[in-house]
């Protein structure tokens, strides 16, 4: 889980691309001010690098966090 600054376009391009690298993806706009909104991202991925990877191609990721799951489950 991380926050992120990113335009609306942004969030929806961030969005669909974690959909494709995996599953429970939550998107939540917390600070809806300025052309650039703060995101809370939450996604279970098969690793974190490739998320962490992704997102930084689209900005700058705070507050990280990550959890590994169960074996056989998507972190």
């Amino acid at each position: 889980m991380c926050t992120i600054a990113l335009d609306p376009l942004a969030a929806a391009t961030v969005r669909h691309e974690l959909t494709g690298i995996g599953d429970s993806v939550i998107m939540t706009a917390i600070d809806p001010t300025g052309p650039r909104m703060r995101w809370k991202v939450h996604v279970h991925v098969g690793t974190a690098a490739e998320a962490m990877a992704m997102l930084t191609r689209h900005g700058r990721p705070t507050g990280i966090t990550t959890e590994t799951l169960a074996p056989g489950e998507r972190s």
